[in-house]
């Protein structure tokens, strides 16, 4: 699914969404109410595609998220790829993603 520009800008300039130098699309995990960042989820944007985390991510801690704050529906996605996917296609949810662990900070996200 080809994402529209205007979904991205908003992650770009808050710093949810940012390249890194090798040019891999870099999507901020975050932890708690306070939203401290604890990692990111890395996407290869190149002609070779590939996923990982960046060194030093914690992704038992953190999750990428795209939606309205008070939306009363929430959709756990695979990859925040998929987050923002959900997102376009239903804006009055809040898309929530775990790389590929849903433990410590479900809980807390919940509640």
């Amino acid at each position: 699914m080809q994402q529209q520009a205007s979904l991205l800008e908003p992650l770009i300039a808050s710093g949810k969404l940012y390249a890194d130098r090798r040019a891999n699309a870099v999507f901020a995990l975050v932890a708690g109410k306070a939203q401290q960042p604890v990692g990111a989820e890395l996407r290869g944007a190149a002609s070779r595609v590939w996923r990982g985390m960046a060194g030093g991510t914690n992704k038992d801690l953190g999750y990428f998220w795209i939606g309205v704050r008070g939306s009363r529906e929430i959709v756990l996605c695979e990859s925040a790829i998929d987050a923002i996917s959900c997102f376009q296609i239903d804006p009055d949810r809040i898309c929530v993603s775990g790389p590929g662990a849903v433990s410590l900070w479900l809980g807390n996200l919940l509640l």
